[in-house]
């Protein structure tokens, strides 16, 4: 079997026993958000696995370097969301998508669909491990720079999430956390997660047919901006005019200074 084969089984197999230990974890904690502690991990694991299982003219750095920077990005990310489900019921974007839903639909609709999810975000990770490595200085500048863009995006995501958990635990905060990152951007946690899966990108596109698996990044980020991020986010504080005030000078996405500055006490 080729390598690309080899490595992309390799995969598959992980996210099928990551998708496979949510499952039990969602059934005996009674909620299906149990699934997101495994989102990160599951990742970090397909790196870890294709690092271990990577061609023998692929790169040994480039392969061990994400497996390392998305253990850290991911290790950081589970216990952020374990800490935030903690005391909580299950989650309103869940409770939506599973409405009057069976077993089976509701394995098909969360499970499968994230393993796969998984399987294909990883395609930039398989691909370092499967192909050369970057030659020449361009390749080497491309992937020095998708190294930076993933340092650039897993920090903003860790500190917009510790600026929202701090205002969370204040006891005179606002109705909408718009200080810090928040000011900017009115999710800087996703922007800054897309921008690390971006640099993974870039990484995997310093080399030879790398640049094919650029699918991985888009979906990622439609599904931090669209599918069950941002705007699902949003359409659940429609009716909240202290958030329809943030929305209108704060960007939705991609930072930007405010339009005007924002009333004191802080405001999400």
């Amino acid at each position: 079997m080729r390598p690309p084969a080899r490595i992309a089984l390799r995969a598959a197999g992980v996210a099928a026993a990551t998708q496979l230990a949510a499952y039990v974890t969602s059934r005996k904690a009674k909620r299906t958000n149990a699934v997101d502690v495994f989102w990160g991990p599951g990742l970090a694991a397909i790196a870890v696995a294709s690092a271990a299982g990577r061609a023998p003219h692929s790169s040994r750095a480039d392969s061990w370097l994400l497996a390392g920077g998305l253990s850290l990005w991911a290790g950081r990310l589970s216990q952020h969301v374990y800490r935030a489900s903690q005391g909580r019921g299950e989650d309103p974007r869940y409770a939506e998508i599973l409405r009057d839903t069976t077993e089976l639909q509701r394995i098909g609709k969360v499970f499968l669909t994230q393993g796969l999810g998984q399987w294909f975000i990883s395609l930039p990770v398989q691909a370092v491990a499967a192909l050369p490595g970057p030659s020449g200085r361009a390749g080497r500048a491309v992937a020095s720079l998708g190294y930076a863009a993933m340092v650039a995006g897993g920090v903003t995501e860790a500190v917009a999430d510790a600026q929202k958990a701090a205002w969370k635990r204040r006891d005179d905060h606002g109705p909408v956390m718009d200080d810090g990152l928040w000011a900017w951007s009115r999710h800087p946690n996703y922007f800054g997660d897309a921008l690390l899966w971006w640099g993974v990108y870039a990484v995997a596109a310093a080399r030879d047919r790398g640049a094919l698996t650029v699918g991985s990044p888009l979906a990622m980020t439609w599904f931090l901006t669209t599918a069950t991020g941002a705007r699902r986010t949003e359409r659940m504080r429609g009716d909240d005019p202290d958030y329809a005030r943030y929305q209108e000078r704060v960007a939705f996405f991609v930072p930007r200074p405010p339009r005007n500055t924002p009333t004191a006490g802080g405001t999400s």
